[in-house]
């Protein structure tokens, strides 16, 4: 998350039962760089959506 100065950004990582918020820059810059990788690697919405109907109607017929 960023904040307007002189705030500084900070990562939030969470679970089931614990939310962390870190704001070592160095843990922040790690954290942006993961999130960037994760972005490039997702698949789009029209290309989720194909890949998920594909696998709703593979289970439907029962080929799991």
């Amino acid at each position: 998350m960023t904040f307007p100065d002189p705030i500084r950004p900070v990562a939030c990582a969470e679970t089931d039962t614990a939310t962390v918020f870190h704001d070592d820059p160095e843990i922040v810059a790690d954290y942006h760089l993961k999130m960037w990788r994760l972005g490039v690697l997702a698949l789009g919405p029209d290309e989720s959506h194909e890949r998920l109907a594909r696998w709703a109607d593979r289970y439907d017929r029962g080929s799991h």
